[in-house]
This record gives C-alpha cells, sequence and structure tokens, in this order.
C-alpha cells in the first residue's frame, strides 16, 4: 500500500509546470516538494513532458541545476515512474566505472647500496614514476538488489522496458557481459521468460518435494548444490517459497536462511537471501534497510533516499507497519531525527504520516 497523498483533483500539467516554474525562480523548495512529492508516477510524467514542451528544458535538467544535496538527489529519484525508475537505475549500475589506483612503492630502506655515479647513461625519467592499475568495475550490489528484490511481474516489466530502448544491448547479454558462475546464472534465471511454477495458490506437495531438494543439495552432502538453490529460489512464486521456508524450518529444525549463509558466499548469497527475505516478507526486509541506513552514528543517506523513494508508491505503509512492530518507534518519526531542512520534508511527505 503506498503512502505518498494525492490530490483527489489535481491542477493540469500545465498549472503544475507553471507553479514549479515560479518556485524554481524564486527557490522556493517547500513549493517544490508540495507539488512533486504529492503526484504519481502517472501525473510526474504528464507534468515532465508537459515543462520540457513550454520550456525547452528537462524538468530533471533544472532539478540539477537549480537544487543541490540529498533533496536534488531523491527528486533526481523520484521523477521518474517504478518501473521507468528501475530501468535507468540498472542502466546506471551496468555503466562500467574506471578507477586508477597508484601502487606506490617507496626505495628500500634497509639496503646499503648506492648509485652507480661512474655510469654515463641517463637515468629512466619513468623509473620514479609510481606504478598505476586501472579497474573497470559496475555496481553489483545495486543490480542485485533490483533484480533480486522485484517480483516476477516486476521483473518482466522491467525488461521489457528496458529491451526497448533502441540501441541498447539486452538485459541478460549485459548481465553475462559482467557476471560470471553462480551470479550470473542466478541473475540470468530472475530474468527469465516464465516461473515454472507460478500458481497463487501453494501446493503442498510440491513444497515438501522442494525442501527435500534443498536439504540434499546444501546440508545433506559435502560441498552445495547451486544449481538446485538457483532453480527454487528462481523458478517459484514468492508465496510457494515463503512456504518452502516456513517448512524447512519445521522439517530440520533450522531457518532456510542461515543454510543459505553457511552454504553460499558473496555475490551469490547476498542474491539468495535478497530473494528468500522478500518472498518471506518484503516489507520487513525493507524495513530491516531502514534500520540499518539510520542506525548508530550518521546516518546512510543514499540508502534511506533510495528505500523511501522507491517503496513510496508500492507498499511504504506495510513497511510502516513492520518499523513499528520490530523497533517500537514510527518510521517517520526515526526519520524526522535523523535529517533535517528541506530533505526532511521531502521524505516525510513521501512516507506520510501514522495515526
Amino acid at each position: 500500500m503506498a503512502s505518498i497523498t494525492v490530490p483527489s483533483e489535481p491542477p493540469p500539467p500545465r498549472q503544475d509546470c507553471k507553479d514549479l516554474r515560479r518556485a524554481f525562480g524564486d527557490r522556493d523548495k517547500p513549493a517544490i516538494i508540495k507539488i512533486l512529492a504529492h503526484r504519481d508516477g502517472s501525473q510526474r510524467a504528464l507534468i515532465q513532458q508537459e515543462y520540457r514542451a513550454m520550456y525547452c528544458m528537462d524538468l530533471s535538467a533544472q532539478i540539477e541545476s537549480d537544487l543541490w544535496g540529498h533533496l536534488k538527489e531523491g527528486l533526481l529519484l523520484w521523477l521518474p515512474e517504478p518501473t521507468t525508475r528501475d530501468v535507468n537505475l540498472l542502466r546506471d549500475a551496468l555503466t562500467p566505472a574506471t578507477t586508477t589506483i597508484i601502487m606506490d612503492q617507496p626505495p628500500d630502506a634497509t639496503t646499503d647500496e648506492q648509485p652507480d655515479e661512474t655510469t654515463d647513461e641517463p637515468a629512466d625519467p619513468k623509473s620514479d614514476q609510481p606504478e598505476t592499475i586501472t579497474r573497470t568495475r559496475i555496481d553489483e550490489a545495486t543490480i542485485i538488489e533490483i533484480i533480486c528484490s522485484r517480483d516476477s511481474s516486476e521483473i518482466q516489466a522491467i525488461r521489457q522496458a528496458y529491451d526497448s530502448e533502441e540501441g541498447t544491448t539486452p538485459l541478460d547479454e549485459t548481465i553475462t557481459q559482467w557476471f560470471a558462475g553462480d551470479c550470473q546464472m542466478l541473475l540470468l534465471s530472475c530474468i527469465g521468460d516464465k516461473l515454472e511454477y507460478d500458481e497463487p495458490e501453494v501446493d503442498p506437495e510440491l513444497v515438501e518435494i522442494d525442501v527435500e531438494e534443498l536439504y540434499r543439495a546444501g546440508e545433506k552432502r559435502l560441498g552445495t548444490d547451486e544449481d538446485i538453490f538457483i532453480r527454487i529460489f528462481t523458478q517459484r512464486s514468492w508465496p510457494h517459497l515463503a512456504a518452502v521456508y516456513d517448512s524447512y524450518k519445521k522439517t530440520y529444525d533450522k531457518s532456510l536462511d542461515k543454510v543459505v549463509d553457511s552454504e553460499t558466499t558473496g555475490s551469490f548469497r547476498f542474491g539468495l537471501q535478497t530473494i528468500l527475505n522478500c518472498a518471506v516478507n518484503r516489507p520487513k526486509y525493507y524495513a530491516k534497510g531502514l534500520r540499518q541506513s539510520m542506525k548508530g552514528l550518521g546516518t546512510d543517506d543514499t540508502t534511506l533516499i533510495f528505500i523511501v523513494v522507491t517503496r513510496a508508491e508500492i507498499d511504504m505503509e506495510h513497511i510502516k507497519a513492520e518499523y513499528k512492530k520490530k523497533y517500537h518507534k514510527k518510521l517517520e518519526k526515526a526519520i524526522h531525527s535523523d535529517t533535517s531542512g528541506n530533505y526532511r520534508l521531502f521524505l516525510e511527505a513521501l512516507v506520510g504520516h501514522t495515526d
């Protein structure tokens, strides 16, 4: 259930654009927030089209030039509707970033050898230059987070939108290029065309078969049969996987997430855990992420913005309920105490208030 509030009779997009233009000119950030934070995805899309037509400028470019800090970051992420946003996030995360590492190796201080001053050979000007290593990386965590935390219908919408953009490399080919091994197979299976079992009802017999297969693929044997974990975690509906989780605990007295922890590692483990946590209770998964972003000294604003913005139109009310249940504090109060200014006003507008 979404947490944003939208006027029952919102102004026409053209009027919103005029009001936004005036607010940008006056640097009236609360007025900008009041409009954009209270429009749903389809309404924001119309506003962006109208703004471009009226002022020959993208609304995102206006935000980029006139705002700054976490408020700018949040509004830019908020502008697209959810599927387009996920596609943009995936595309950015799959765009490789190149970093150069300087390997500074000081001379060996333990040697007593002195340079040969009798040589006539000139010194190599490059010999004193530090060695550098160039690395090209993608944002694996964001890619895995998005693909593994979306249900089958959301994934199909994302893939269709991603692959439909002219001149783009298909999503599966891009994943194949940048990922390898079990994690590659997990992600490719997640974005596959159709689940093996996607019925709304849970089949108890299939649940027991899957539980036994997972046990034989993990705890019962030396080593792990990763293919079994990939097939069951990615080719079953979330209600079915949640039933598998419950049955495994009852049958073997060990939670399936602990099995994943002990049997897998790295990005592959992160992907499996994300799928499992979201299948069992996705609002609880995000409530925990929000808690971690505001826990202790300082705030992980990137994570806080990411979760609030991406879930406000989907299930934020359920996330708020899980947060209150688990941490005995309202989410909006936690956000209020960890943020300030117009950035706080924006997040509070998206999260809403609980009576």
